[in-house]
């Protein structure tokens, strides 16, 4: 009998992992390292067509790893404990994904045993409340923009009862509606077995030809004019139909949903394709290992990369800076510095793509402060 433990590992989703991931870091240092520079570069263009993109894959990967793992008890568990991880990394870095990552979790826990049919369903359902919570709940305490200080792109509210079930539910970074059509596209997609030569070509065809469509469509739907008061334009701009209907993140339109998801489809396909053929997949095997340390690799770039390079300018140069400092020192470097545990092991590497085996990590801190260095030597075992 064959168990979950001895299911070939599926290269082609690690390797969409490390490339979620690594766009995420270029996003998030676009945002803080050049926060307020205008100036056009190879790598503010990247950043820029990463920026919402990168993210969605990842919550796609989570869905399909979700019915790789196929254990309700195992999901809740690990949903949890991100949970507890993600509120607390909230108070170092305040575009945090793991607390939503928790959540995502648990609402694919409750959904796990249902039919592809039904996960797509429950995507488009998410994808549709968006824009009608936002219209009909604007200029209510509920509203899409209360909260925010959009001009330092700051969530003061964060921690008030109110704001945390507001910035949860509808106008976070990656609020529940309607990023929880990620994750369930992903469910659907597991189930009906991405991997297999016939769908995944299938579904690369069916996600170019959407991706494509959707661009168009947000072009023209951008152009309807907006008939509401100048000063309404300017305090609720993400009312108008450039914002609502662009394929950009922020605010997370209809049209945004369908074009990331297409763009995370494709890209998930394109890779199995590629990982399928023997020869690309041992060039990739390097990138397949970095992408199953992709959580610890998330943090790590917040602490060794942020500290001591963040700019005046930039929104984040207050008291996290403080806080980066104690946490290296305290917490998460003394794990970083241990030899056989990384945080793949306490989550599970499957949540975020497939089931894997058993991985170690050696880690050596070289020097302190400014100049500290972070080298690995990634093994797998058996």
């Amino acid at each position: 009998m064959t168990t979950k433990a001895d299911t070939p590992r599926i290269i082609g989703y690690d390797v969409a992992r490390f490339m979620a991931v690594l766009a995420m870091v270029l996003v998030n240092y676009r945002i803080v390292l050049a926060f307020g520079i205008k100036t056009d570069s190879v790598s503010v263009f990247l950043a820029d067509a990463f920026t919402g993109r990168a993210s969605s894959l990842f919550v796609v990967l989570a869905g399909i790893g979700l019915t790789l793992l196929d254990h309700r008890q195992v999901i809740i568990r690990r949903g949890f404990f991100l949970l507890i991880i993600g509120y607390l990394w909230q108070t170092v870095w305040s575009g945090d994904i793991l607390h939503f990552y928790g959540w995502y979790l648990l609402a694919g826990a409750a959904a796990l045993r249902l039919r592809p049919i039904h996960h797509f369903a429950l995507a488009v359902l998410c994808v549709a409340i968006f824009p009608l919570a936002v219209f009909a709940l604007d200029g209510t305490a509920m509203g899409y923009g209360q909260g925010w200080n959009w001009s330092q792109l700051e969530y003061p509210e964060f921690w008030q009862p109110l704001g945390q079930i507001r910035n949860l539910l509808l106008n976070g970074w990656h609020p529940l509606f309607p990023w929880l059509g990620f994750l369930f596209l992903g469910m659907g997609l597991g189930r009906l077995g991405l991997h297999q030569p016939g769908i995944r070509r299938s579904g690369l065809l069916i996600a170019v030809v959407v991706f494509v469509g959707a661009g168009y469509l947000s072009a023209w739907l951008q152009q309807l004019p907006d008939h509401r008061p100048i000063i309404e334009q300017l305090s609720a701009w993400w009312l108008s139909p450039d914002a609502m209907w662009a394929t950009s993140s922020i605010p997370p339109g209809p049209l945004y949903m369908i074009s990331a998801s297409a763009s995370s489809v494709a890209i998930l396909c394109l890779l199995l394709e590629l990982c399928a053929n023997p020869v690309v997949a041992r060039i990739f095997r390097p990138l397949a290992l970095a992408g199953q340390l992709a959580l610890s690799f998330y943090l790590a770039h917040v602490i060794f990369g942020f500290r001591d390079v963040i700019p005046a300018s930039s929104p984040m140069n207050t008291v996290e800076g403080a806080q980066l400092e104690m946490v290296d020192q305290v917490g998460l470097r003394a794990l970083l510095e241990d030899d056989d545990l990384v945080l793949e092991d306490l989550v599970g590497q499957d949540v975020a793509g497939v089931d894997l085996g058993r991985a170690g990590l050696d880690v050596a801190v070289e020097g302190h402060g400014r100049h500290s260095i972070l080298s690995f030597n990634k093994q797998v075992a058996g």
